[in-house]
């Protein structure tokens, strides 16, 4: 749940893309970016704490996460009016996904 629903701020569409960093967070690293068990520990660390990343995890990794994970809905990655056109220019997407390629069901075969 993106800060600005914890906080009961008005919110948009830049919630999806939390929920997007999330995701992303919790393919690559098998773990939730704000953990706990307790559900007010959880809300706790979404509001003030930053996500951890560890070590090996590649640059663009971190970048495009913490980026849709931006407590700041305004500047977070997928916000802008360009929306998920900003995201797919992500070197993160640029390195491993084509996405004419998806859009047309293409792939390169290895």
């Amino acid at each position: 749940m993106a800060p600005e629903i914890l906080q009961r701020q008005g919110y948009n569409r830049a919630v999806d893309w939390w929920a997007v960093g999330v995701m992303i967070y919790r393919m690559l690293l098998r773990k939730f970016p704000f953990g706990g068990i307790l559900r007010s520990t959880i809300f706790g660390r979404i509001t003030h704490q930053e996500p951890t990343f560890p070590k090996h995890l590649s640059h663009n990794a971190v970048d495009i996460t913490s980026n849709l994970l931006d407590k700041n809905p305004s500047s977070r990655l997928g916000s802008s009016i360009r929306g998920a056109e900003d995201v797919k220019m992500s070197p993160f997407f640029k390195v491993c996904l084509c996405f004419r390629h998806l859009k047309t069901h293409c792939h390169d075969k290895k």
